[in-house]
Order: C-alpha cells, then sequence, then structure tokens
C-alpha cells in the first residue's frame, strides 16, 4: 500500500500491479518474485480509489501543487501529501478505527488473512485466491485456509463483492445443503 502508484493502478483496466514494497523507509521490489502481480480490483476497491484519487487532488490543488511528478505519483500519502508513513496510519487511524467499531486490536497484515478467508467461504476458487495473495501454488493456501472452503467455486470475485456487502453468505446454500456438518 505505501509503494502503490497511481500508474500502477491506472494502466492495468480492472487490476493494480504490485511490483513494489517499502520497508522501514526504503522502496524495493517484494522480496519474492511471485510477490509482483496484477490484482483485481473489485467493485468496492474501485470506489474507493476513485473516491482517493479524487480527494488527493483537491488537496494538492489546496496546497497549489499541480500533478505529482512521473514516478512520485503514489495511491495513498500521508496527511500533508508526503510518503505515507505506515506507523502514523496504523496508530492514528487503523487501531482507533478498531476500537470504535469494537473489534479486537490487530494487524494491518492480517487484512490479507480476512480477505482470503471471506473469499474462499463465499466460494471463490482457490486458485484465484492464491493468486491474488501472489501464492505460486495453493498448496499455502489450503494448509492455511482448507476450513474456509466450501464445497462450491467461482472465479470472479462476485460471490465475496455480494459476503461484504450484506455482512452474510446470503448467496451460498446452508452449510447443510453442501454436505457439511456444523463446525
Amino acid at each position: 500500500m505505501a509503494a502503490l502508484k497511481w500508474g500502477d493502478v491506472a494502466a492495468h483496466g480492472g487490476r493494480f500491479r504490485i511490483r513494489a514494497g517499502r520497508y522501514r523507509g526504503v522502496e524495493s521490489t517484494p522480496k519474492t518474485a511471485s510477490s509482483v502481480r496484477d490484482v483485481d480490483i473489485l467493485a468496492p476497491v474501485s470506489e474507493a480509489l476513485r473516491a482517493q484519487k479524487a480527494q488527493q487532488a483537491t488537496a494538492r490543488l489546496k496546497q497549489g501543487q499541480g500533478a505529482p511528478e512521473p514516478g512520485q505519483d503514489y495511491a495513498f500519502t500521508g496527511p500533508e501529501g508526503g510518503l505515507l508513513n505506515p506507523n502514523w496510519l496504523r496508530d492514528r487511524v487503523w487501531y482507533p478505527t478498531l476500537a470504535k467499531a469494537k473489534l479486537r486490536r490487530r494487524t494491518m497484515y492480517q487484512t490479507r488473512h480476512s480477505f482470503a478467508s471471506n473469499a474462499l467461504a463465499a466460494g471463490e476458487a482457490p486458485s484465484w485466491v492464491a493468486a491474488m495473495l501472489g501464492h505460486t501454488t495453493p498448496e499455502m493456501l489450503f494448509t492455511v485456509y482448507a476450513r474456509y472452503i466450501p464445497n462450491r467455486t467461482r472465479r470472479d470475485g462476485s460471490a465475496l463483492v455480494a459476503r461484504m456487502a450484506t455482512g452474510t453468505d446470503e448467496a451460498a446454500p446452508s452449510r447443510s445443503a453442501t454436505g457439511e456438518g456444523a463446525r
């Protein structure tokens, strides 16, 4: 998130490319080759990115700035428009948001697990979920998330969007209908 640039979003129509990361202020390529990947932009993410870009443009205009220089067009910036500081984001935004929502404290990285478990529970194809996470093979996915994989598949992200919009799995048959017992 801290190294995502608008050029990596706009140029891939319906997808964004992860090609860099930033750790302790140093931007570099991701740690594994499979981490460089294209990620599908689901409808709610697309709406959020549009809003983010508009807010950024408004802030830059208020500050008397034009468009950012190519290569400096970060999708997420700090409150003053500079590089995003993940520590600031975690302490000033993430943890207070969790507290306000009455959710237990967790790291931002754990949203990756939430995505995977919710996508699988919604019936998304494990191969699609693995590709979105940057796994070269689904074995890791099956090892960690097998309990969330129901006896049905989809391949386009629509079941996850429906699950996230309603907070339930309305499109899915009940567990008893799929042969799964109570857990």
